[in-house]
C-alpha cells in the first residue's frame, strides 16, 4: 500500500477498486467451496461493480493525462517559438 500513496487519486482509486473486486472474486471462489451458491452470486455482482468503478477511475485518469500532456505540449511549443523569434531576432 505505500506505493500507492505516489499515485495520483485518480490511478489511487482505479487501483484500490481493482483490489477490492479481487478481494470480492476470492470471496466468491470460497463460497463456490462450501457450495452456498446465493453469496457466490452476490460477491460476483459485488466484484463486477467494483470493476466497472476501476475501469470509470481508470478512464478519468487517462483523461487527465491526457489533457496534462496536451497543455504541457502547448506551453512547449509556446516557448519553442518564443526562443525561435529571440534568435532571429538576434541574428537580424
Amino acid at each position: 500500500m505505500i506505493l500507492l500513496i505516489k499515485l495520483p487519486s485518480e490511478r489511487r482509486q482505479a487501483v484500490e477498486l481493482q483490489f477490492e473486486a479481487a478481494r470480492r472474486e476470492d470471496a466468491a471462489r470460497r463460497a463456490a467451496d462450501a457450495g452456498d451458491r446465493d453469496r457466490e452470486r452476490s460477491y460476483h455482482e459485488e466484484a463486477e461493480r467494483f470493476n466497472e468503478q476501476a475501469q470509470q477511475a481508470h478512464q478519468l485518469a487517462v483523461q487527465e493525462d491526457e489533457a496534462k500532456r496536451d497543455i504541457q505540449s502547448k506551453e512547449n511549443t509556446g516557448t519553442f517559438r518564443k526562443g525561435v523569434r529571440w534568435i532571429l531576432r538576434r541574428m537580424s
